[in-house]
């Protein structure tokens, strides 16, 4: 067998995995996947999806040829079955009409040969099957398994000559009715091969273009997995892949995409559709859309005279205009209209020389408007490489030492919300949310260089839409729809206006309202009136719907308190075009130069194409929507932009686009870098775009108030003066071992600590460790993690799904453990991930921790504080991905921490000002981590940290700095108390014993005394430290 089969058998344990979990978690008992799946492995929510589309086309098929009426014997073949239990699947159902039905799976001959020894060790697949025969019995080498109902045979499908003579003598073809499926497998079979095997199958039973980024993507996943989609350079769009079959000796083709069948009331109803939403939260719709646009389902159908069978049974051709998918650029206009390149428009990509790594990617973020032209665009919030992110990148088109800076928004991590620019520099940002069953109720208003909090919505919502109004001096954001925490859309019309606050708006006008929906197109086209298109229906199809919209108030009322609203969708069906292309889910809109421009998102039933990606719209002399011509010409070096959880902004005389991407199911992902910029003719081409890190300790804290209606500030937060850790550029050994000595936390920025700076992704971490090595981690339900009432749980999983979880926001945190006898051993990161410890190096200027060391721990952590507590051994803790922030108090603040004796932890939250009141008297030191920096702490200096942008990864190197004094015996994590503390607890008891049977004044008088002693003595050792280290 040759590499490229044995990478093609291969895509079967991973494809049989996810099947697995998409029937765990979607399907009713009972489940057959799980019989050949050893180890199952949720995944997540866009890949069970995505599965369940897959799956439902097959079963739909299956399901409608077994129902179609015949005398003959059916026989469905499955050719390329892997460990797939369609047969099974089917004869368990109670069905009268699977009597007389023969399975047939076919499929390498080893990987059947599995299959085989899975069926007949496995009574409940087993005991569905009729007059099985001993294996002995077979008279075809080939017929691995053989019974009335279910056949399985291993066969090289390339082989047509043995393919042909297996089954001409297990069924009669001229008595049967034959249905064949090939799920995937003529999509992987060399394209000549697979050719042969479709005009075989003809004669034998008788009667987005690939430039896109996500089939790039995909194409480069199964390359690299050395089982190359090879019809699809040859076949790339629908109508080749049906003419593929229809010269091939198929009369009757249909194909379709399963984009295009997902929102068919035939194929699959809204209450199924809703019914998915129940089994588990889901928001990844724009990914969810780019993968089944690049899936299809085809029927080819060649039946006898005597059966009057068509596509149409299957499924009905597609009414869609075009099902071609993504066309090249052309210079011509869909009416015939020629352009000439001079005035037409380019999108140009812009790199950007100071991005360093992938910190400044993300998807699904806003953007802050420049306060004018001389100030950068900030792209706030969003999705990272690795998690949410409340970070803000700057972008501008000119130099970085001419820029002013920007003020910049340091609130929650979140993604899907708004940022609406107002007027003189003003923008309001509304909720968004932290996962699809936590929107975020609060607002925030940029006034000069601060952040307000204003008005909270009276819900949260995200995914809904903005645009700034105004009217007679006043400005204000108007936001309809968007989804709320149970997953349900919102109709509301809301307004929010500083005289006010939110107020929901009276919808009028005749005809039908406007339907609750989320990922709408919401652009004000003058100061109180403009447009509403597309979005998504609670059931996950798109509305192809267009709306015109009016703000009005009655006379009395100085301020709007009503919108009249007209439907238009009829202006759709007047344009060519307009229909398929215009109703969006996810795209955005920009008032500019070029006219309203509508930029990407995805269409119901297609993608757009390279054409259509970026339309203008306007309005013809009869008042009617119409699509402009606009030529988009992108440098042909250049790939496409994936027109997904991007931003745009017209500034500087350009079209600006930043951010986007998205997950391209289990391929990878793709990320939108640099600029796209989007001007007339030759202008801003040769524009040097600079992106403006913002580090954490440049940040413009918010100015924490509530506003109210009336302008009171209910609430003003102040934060405890607070001393900063000192930050020391170190030089050498005896730089370290001098630091070590005076005792004080130091942050050394900068260091070099190896690849792992650059690598260590989660999908690198997965990929090396492998997704199945088990972990156990702390999985919180509350921000605080405690360790005096654990309120946590200690859980072992599959470090893959941690690492999911984690990216997903969940309240996780892992500290890593010895691989060999974790309750005797402390942990040693080489010798416990061997496969990572190449990566981190520590420099050789940290030679005392190396000689002295006790433990070497990985820490990955979530959105979730630590407890503060404090450790007995030095300790170095070398930030490797993503940034946290923490608070380190002097040991003299024990008295303040409400520490049990014989603890090492607190239950104070010290980052909650409410519930760490008894720490206003204590000595707070503050340090921000980013990527390579190292803190030391010193021993028994209190400390908690919390997660402040993307998930983090850190290593903690505890190290002895005294040469006696340690406890004897076990020490696994390095914070059990030195030894005359134990002995001397020992003692306490003791003395307090002494005093038993004495009168309780007495007893106290003297305990109080030598309780001064011991006081006066450990004052007197304070003072004489803090004497040696001046």
């Amino acid at each position: 067998m040759v590499k490229y089969d044995e990478s093609i058998i291969a895509t079967n344990n991973s494809s049989i995995v996810s099947k697995r979990s998409v029937e765990k978690s979607y399907y009713p008992e009972p489940h057959f996947y799980r019989h050949f799946v050893r180890k199952p492995q949720r995944r997540s929510p866009l890949i069970n999806r995505g599965y369940w589309l897959r799956m439902r086309a097959i079963e739909h098929t299956v399901q409608r040829f077994i129902e179609e009426q015949s005398e003959h014997r059916k026989v469905i073949i499955n050719l390329g079955c892997g460990y797939d239990p369609l047969a099974f699947q089917f004869l368990a159902k109670d069905d009268s009409s699977r009597v007389d039905t023969l399975f047939i799976d076919i499929d390498y001959p080893q990987l059947i040969a599995k299959k085989c020894q899975i069926i007949r060790s496995t009574p409940q697949l087993l005991d569905l099957l009729q007059d099985v025969e001993s294996p002995s019995k077979s008279s075809d080498e080939a017929v691995a398994f053989r019974s009335n109902n279910y056949l399985a045979i291993g066969c090289d499908l390339r082989d047509i000559p043995q393919l042909h003579a297996v089954l001409s003598v297990e069924f009669d073809r001229n008595a049967s009715l034959v249905l064949m499926t090939a799920e995937v497998s003529v999509t992987y079979m060399i394209v000549g091969a697979a050719d042969a095997l479709i005009a075989w199958a003809a004669t034998e039973f008788n009667d987005g273009g690939d430039d896109h980024p996500f089939a790039k993507t995909m194409l480069q996943h199964f390359d690299k997995l050395q089982s190359p989609l090879k019809s699809v350079y040859l076949y790339p769009q629908l109508g080749d892949q049906r003419r593929r079959f229809s010269t091939r000796g198929w009369p009757d083709v249909t194909a379709r995409s399963l984009w295009d069948l997902w929102s068919d009331e035939g194929f699959l109803t809204r209450a199924e559709r809703l019914a998915l939403n129940a089994v588990e939260a889901f928001d990844e719709w724009e990914e969810f859309a780019l993968f089944a646009a690049h899936y299809f389902l085809l029927i080819a159908v060649k039946s006898p005279e005597y059966i009057e069978s068509t596509c149409d049974h299957y499924i009905k051709p597609s009414t869609r205009e075009s099902e071609e998918g993504p066309k090249l650029v052309s210079s011509k206009h869909e009416d015939g209209v020629k352009f000439d390149e001079d005035s037409s428009h380019h999108i140009c990509h812009h790199a950007l020389t100071e991005a360093t790594g992938k910190q400044h990617l993300r998807r699904y973020g806003a953007i802050i408007a420049p306060d004018n032209d001389l100030t950068p665009m900030g792209l706030h919030g969003g999705i990272g490489v690795q998690s949410r992110t409340s970070s803000t990148s700057f972008y501008a088109p000119f130099d970085n030492d001419s820029v002013a800076r920007m003020s910049t928004l340091a609130v929650s991590a979140r993604m899907c919300h708004t940022i609406t620019e107002i007027q003189n520099s003003e923008c309001l940002l509304v909720g968004g949310r932290v996962s699809p069953g936590q929107a975020l109720v609060d607002c925030w208003k940029r006034h000069g260089e601060q952040w307000l909090r204003v008005d909270d919505l009276p819900c949260g919502l995200y995914r809904h839409c903005a645009t700034h109004i105004y009217r007679n001096h006043r400005s204000g954001v108007l936001v309809f729809g968007g989804k709320q925490s149970d997953g349900s859309a919102s109709n509301q019309w809301l307004l929010w206006q500083e005289e006010t606050g939110w107020r929901e708006l009276q919808q009028l006008g005749l005809g039908r309202a406007v339907s609750a929906r989320f990922g709408a197109t919401l652009q004000a086209m003058c100061n109180d009136e403009g447009l509403l298109l597309g979005g998504m229906e609670a059931g996950g199809t798109i509305c192809s719907d267009l709306f015109r919209w009016r703000l009005g108030s009655t006379p009395e009322e100085p301020f709007y308190d009503s919108i009249t609203v007209q439907d238009r969708s009829h202006e759709l069906e007047t344009s060519q075009g307009l229909k398929s292309v215009i109703p969006r889910f996810g795209a955005s809109t920009v008032l500019s130069a070029h006219g309203l421009l509508l930029i990407g998102g995805v269409c119901s039933k297609i993608l757009p194409s390279r054409a259509d990606e970026i339309v203008s719209l306007s309005h013809n002399k009869h008042g009617q929507a119409v699509r402009s011509p606009f030529f988009l010409q992108i440098d042909q070096k250049t790939s496409r932009p994936l027109l997904v959880g991007h931003s745009s902004v017209s500034r500087w005389n350009q079209t600006v686009i930043v951010g986007g991407g998205a997950v391209c199911f289990s391929f990878g992902t793709h990320w939108n870098e640099g600029v796209w910029a989007i001007a007339i003719g030759q202008v801003g081409q040769n524009t040097a775009w600079h992106l403006l890190e913002n580090h954490p300790n440049e940040r413009v804290k918010p100015h924490v108030s509530i506003v109210s209606n009336d302008n009171i500030e209910k609430e003003e937060i102040t934060t405890v003066k607070q001393a900063d850790v000192p930050k020391l550029r170190i030089d050498g050994a005896v730089d370290f071992d001098r630091v070590v000595q005076i005792s004080i936390p130091t942050v050394f920025p900068g260091v070099e600590l190896g690849s792992c700076q650059s690598n260590w992704t989660f999908e690198y971490l997965e990929t090396l460790l492998g997704f199945d090595r088990q972990v156990v981690v702390h999985e919180s339900q509350e921000n605080h993690m405690r360790f005096d009432v654990k309120n946590f749980k200690y859980v072992k999983r599959p470090i893959g799904i941690f690492l999911k979880d984690v990216a997903a926001g969940e309240r996780q945190y892992l500290r890593s453990l010895a691989s060999e006898k974790p309750a005797d051993k402390p942990a040693e990161f080489a010798n416990d991930y061997p496969a990572l410890a190449k990566d981190f190096v520590l420099p050789p200027y940290f030679k005392l921790a190396k000689e002295q060391l006790h433990s070497s721990v990985l820490r990955i952590s979530g959105p979730v504080m630590m407890w503060l507590h404090y450790d007995v051994m030095a300790n170095l803790l070398c930030q490797i991905q993503g940034t946290k922030k923490l608070l380190l108090y002097p040991p003299s603040d024990i008295i303040y921490a409400n520490i049990a004796p014989g603890e090492s932890s607190s239950p104070i939250n010290v980052f909650d000002r409410a519930s760490s009141l008894t720490m206003r008297h204590a000595h707070p030191h503050e340090v921000s981590l980013s990527p390579g920096d190292v803190l030391f702490i010193p021993p028994l200096w209190l400390h908690s940290a919390c997660p402040t942008e993307g998930c983090s990864i850190a290593i903690n190197i505890f190290f002895r700095n005294l040469e006696t004094g340690y406890a004897a015996g076990r020490d696994v994590y390095g914070n059990r108390d030195l030894a005359a503390y134990e002995k001397g607890r020992k003692e306490v008891d003791k003395i307090a014993k002494a005093f038993e049977g004495l009168p309780r004044d007495l007893s106290q008088f003297y305990l109080s005394r030598l309780a001064a002693e011991l006081q006066a003595k450990a004052e007197g050792g304070i003072k004489d430290d803090h004497a040696n280290a001046l």
